[in-house]
């Protein structure tokens, strides 16, 4: 399956109303936003594995803030929500690859 292709709206659990579209993330992308970790990396570890930022900035297509979607907003989403988004992400993916 193409990831651009597969676009899914996640509405922020934090703040009711807001939500966010995004492209799943390909392979590219992953491996892409993968950190270097140390050794053995539990599955609990997996999803701390990826560096946040640049994950969302490959993924984030729109949403209902006033402001655009540019990288520099991206990277100023609060930690609460950009975790929200990294996990839908990331449960997306893990459902894709079982």
């Amino acid at each position: 399956m193409l990831t651009s292709k597969h676009i899914k709206q996640i509405d922020i659990p934090n703040e009711p109303g807001e939500w966010v579209k995004v492209r799943m993330p390909s392979l590219g992308i992953i491996q892409g936003a993968q950190r270097h970790a140390p050794g053995d990396v539990t599955d609990q570890d997996v999803r701390a594995s990826y560096a946040v930022i640049p994950l969302l900035q490959a993924c984030v297509l729109s949403w209902s803030y006033e402001e655009p979607v540019t990288p520099e907003n991206v990277a100023d989403l609060d930690p609460q929500t950009a975790a929200a988004l990294v996990n839908a992400l990331m449960a997306e993916d893990d459902r894709k690859n079982a």
